[in-house]
């Protein structure tokens, strides 16, 4: 074989694989936004507005954590997309609703019973759960609702 073509393998192979490795990354970095690594609510880079599932219950805060109890008694860790929650220390803010700790909630997404979060998650160290909720993405309403 000759260097012309040895080296033409060499770099298709590198393009493949590299395209390969960027293809099974679970969080694409294109437009996601940087999770943060601080505060008492957890998040994940990349939504997705596909999850089906619900979570009801009453919002629970501590200084820690803000987390969810259900009707069962269990604890609910959800964990929102990146830029689509705010906690101001009394009321967990969302694009659909404005929630004080203590009041009902209801979210929409997937849970996450196998335990597995991803590298990417962010999930405050003083939080205890029972399982994890992923939120899924939301528009935005007009305002607000409690």
């Amino acid at each position: 074989m000759n260097v012309t073509l040895r080296r033409g393998a060499l770099i298709g192979a590198v393009l493949i694989l590299g395209g390969a490795l960027t293809g099974c990354s679970v969080f694409s970095g294109a437009g996601d936004e940087e999770v943060p690594d601080s505060g008492p609510v957890a998040f994940y880079p990349k939504a997705s507005s596909d999850l089906t599932d619900t979570a009801e219950g009453i919002l629970t805060a501590t200084a820690d954590c803000v987390s969810l109890t259900a009707e069962d008694g269990s604890t609910v860790l959800p964990v929102f997309p990146v830029g689509q929650a705010t906690w101001d220390g009394t009321t967990l803010t969302t694009a659909t609703q404005a929630v004080a700790a203590g009041g009902e909630i209801g979210l929409r997404g997937g849970y996450v019973d196998n335990g597995l979060i991803g590298p990417v998650t962010y999930v405050p160290t003083g939080c205890t759960y029972d399982r994890i909720f992923f939120v899924a993405a939301e528009k935005a309403s007009a305002s607000p609702s409690n």
